[in-house]
């Protein structure tokens, strides 16, 4: 994989962090206001909205390590 797919693999990575982000904002703001039944809905979301970040995140760091000049 050349430097250029790489970038483009980086850009794709960024974006999922973006949109984890977006969608773990949105359940916290649902979660203020909800009834204790609610909350386990809540949580089901905030996990999965959170494994996708620390996926995406790995992702970008395992591709930045791949482009980024030997020492």
């Amino acid at each position: 994989m050349d430097s250029a797919q790489l970038r483009v693999k980086i850009d794709q990575a960024k974006r999922r962090l973006v949109s984890a982000e977006q969608a773990m904002q949105t359940a916290l703001e649902v979660v203020e206001p909800a009834a204790k039944a609610d909350k386990a809905m809540i949580s089901n979301a905030l996990r999965a909205a959170l494994d996708e970040l620390r996926s995406a995140k790995r992702e970008v760091f395992d591709l930045e390590r791949q482009i980024a000049p030997e020492d």
